[in-house]
């Protein structure tokens, strides 16, 4: 089986092993599940870096955090609803090198063994900035 198999194979069945009740999910649902995630938060990622470059005096956290769903919104049509698994993800690698990138932000197709290196096991796109405003 192949590398990007192998990996959600695994995954699978440590979810299977990890899980409270519910369905048991297939490698294939897994890797799914995962790819909307990660397209939904890094989407967030760019609004929130939006948020944070318009905040004002006097804003808290709070008022970013608010605000990005706000931006979030007018650009997709739709609340962004994985609060949890961007409170989780957003000081991973990954997020921290998009809330400190100052480039263009263009998408960019990384090859197989950087994503591997970062654990999603197939070479899908990942983005690196603000290319979703």
């Amino acid at each position: 089986m192949n590398k990007s198999g192998t990996f959600w194979r695994r995954i699978a069945l440590y979810f299977a092993a990890n899980q409270k009740g519910g369905e048991i999910r297939e490698s294939g649902q897994c890797k799914q599940r995962w790819h909307k995630i990660n397209d939904l938060v890094c989407k967030f990622c760019g609004a929130y870096e939006a948020a944070t470059r318009e905040r004002t005096s006097g804003q808290n956290e709070n008022d970013i955090f608010k605000n990005a769903h706000a931006i979030f919104f007018n650009l997709h049509k739709k609340k962004f609803t994985l609060e949890y698994a961007w409170k989780e993800l957003k000081n991973d690698q990954k997020w921290c090198d998009l809330s400190t990138s100052k480039t263009d932000g263009s998408c960019k197709r990384r090859k197989t063994e950087d994503a591997n290196a970062e654990g999603n096991g197939d070479g899908n796109n990942t983005c690196s900035g603000n290319e979703l405003l």
